[in-house]
């Protein structure tokens, strides 16, 4: 939706009544909170299908970090049990980076953690 905002903007030099559009736009998605914009977006079949394709990565993400922060750990503490470097930790984290099984493997181990991995 932000693309289709700053396209507009263009537009609303053309024609005034465009920028009409584009402010009530940017109104509607800031009234929004997040839960409420990802299940509007969640209703498309195509935006459902590539986000459920993403969740394992997420997921994994998303446990790594609970469990880092259960066991009140830094990045940099992670990093030293793991032999990993922080920055790569970090960038796993962001979700940008692709680690290799292996790395899973070594945060796992270094949280006291197994990495488990089904095709269901």
């Amino acid at each position: 939706m932000a693309f289709q905002i700053e396209a507009d903007e263009n537009a609303a030099k053309r024609n005034p009544a465009c920028e009409r559009v584009s402010c009530r736009l940017v109104e509607e998605v800031w009234k929004m909170n997040f839960k409420e914009l990802k299940e509007k977006h969640l209703q498309d079949p195509e935006v459902k299908m590539e986000y459920d394709a993403l969740e394992p990565e997420y997921q994994f993400i998303h446990d790594l970090i609970v469990c880092r922060e259960e066991m009140a750990l830094s990045q940099q503490g992670l990093a030293d049990l793991t032999g990993i470097n922080r920055a790569d930790i970090s960038r796993i984290e962001n979700g940008n980076a692709n680690p290799s099984l292996k790395t899973m493997k070594r945060i796992a181990n270094g949280l006291g953690k197994r990495l488990e991995i089904r095709i269901v």
